[in-house]
């Protein structure tokens, strides 16, 4: 299995100028499966990522879960495609889930300034 053949499909289908279906739901819904379907893929394979295309997909997931820009299950499969990347690639599992307790942290920090920037505007409109 060729690893960098989930790396370039998750970038493609993950690249912002393909994810416009102009409002439509059923396209919306199949692109989803298909993002899902290739994080199913990084996942299982997860092991056999190089760890430079490993840190890279990393890095792009991580973007892809602070921007909050897909529906729960994509960005469900997006964690558990991170932390089985996390798992495989450091050399243990303390590391790994320090790892992860640090990404937390940081998705918990972008989650709050939405919700106070929204509470702001919100304020601002009553």
């Amino acid at each position: 299995f060729d690893a960098s053949l989930a790396l370039t499909a998750w970038q493609e289908c993950s690249d912002s100028s393909n994810r416009n279906h102009n409002g439509d739901a059923e396209a919306e819904r199949i692109h989803g499966i298909l993002l899902v379907r290739i994080l199913n893929v990084i996942i299982g394979t997860s092991g056999s990522i190089p760890a430079d295309d490993a840190t890279a997909l990393a890095d792009d997931l991580f973007e892809s879960l602070l921007g909050l820009e897909y529906d729960p299950e994509v960005l469900q499969k997006c964690l558990g495609a991170l932390c089985a990347l996390c798992f495989e690639k450091t050399p243990n599992e303390k590391k790994a889930r320090e790892m992860i307790t640090v990404w937390g942290k940081k998705m918990v920090g972008v989650c709050e300034n939405n919700l106070k920037r929204y509470s702001e505007d919100r304020n601002a409109v009553d």
